[in-house]
């Protein structure tokens, strides 16, 4: 029986990651408030939301001490939705201002970054670059699609020995549980 569970347990935790929905790339908005200069950027969960009375917005501002704000509605004078190019020019800009480099992706301090250098300079870890490749010629036929060369079956152990092995496990401990609660050895 308890067999039986765990397969259940393992099927279904199977199915639902492979059921599981593939995550959209978040809508950033440019927001301006009636009477102000600055843009507000940050993420609604609808476009919808900006037509009611109290707007939430989760805030795209990397320098900002804020998670959220909650705008009402008529304060709002126009929204447009900002171009991940554009978010990545203004995140970039946004960190110079404030004194930070932005380093695959992730923004860090000029003095942090300054001093890793310098360590690395000490260690004597020079960062090594590699030449850019030359052009490839272009030949003046196209080349032939490759065929892909087919792969050998795994074999019926391979795929199943495992679980073999651990149905074999559990009926020990099965064995094992009865034997102790059973007979009080």
């Amino acid at each position: 029986m308890s067999m039986f569970i765990c397969l259940m347990l393992f099927l279904s935790s199977q199915m639902a990651q492979e059921a599981a929905p593939v995550a959209e790339p978040r809508t950033i908005w440019e927001i301006k408030l009636k009477g102000k200069e600055e843009l507000i950027y940050g993420y609604v969960q609808d476009k919808s939301e900006f037509k009611k009375p109290r707007v939430r917005v989760e805030l795209d501002m990397p320098e900002s001490r804020q998670g959220f704000i909650v705008l009402k509605g008529s304060e709002i004078e126009e929204y447009n939705k900002e171009l991940p190019i554009l978010r990545d020019q203004r995140i970039k800009r946004d960190a110079e201002k404030a004194g930070r480099e932005l380093i695959n992706g992730k923004s860090y301090q000029r003095a942090e970054v300054e001093w890793a250098d310098r360590a690395r300079q000490m260690a004597g870890i020079v960062a090594q670059e590699t030449p850019p490749a030359p052009p490839e010629e272009s030949p003046s036929t196209p080349p032939e699609p490759a065929t892909p060369t087919p792969r050998e079956a795994p074999g019926v152990w391979v795929l199943w020995g495992p679980h073999a092995l651990a149905g074999a496990a559990g009926l020990v401990l099965l064995a094992a549980v009865a034997r102790f609660f059973f007979t009080g050895a």
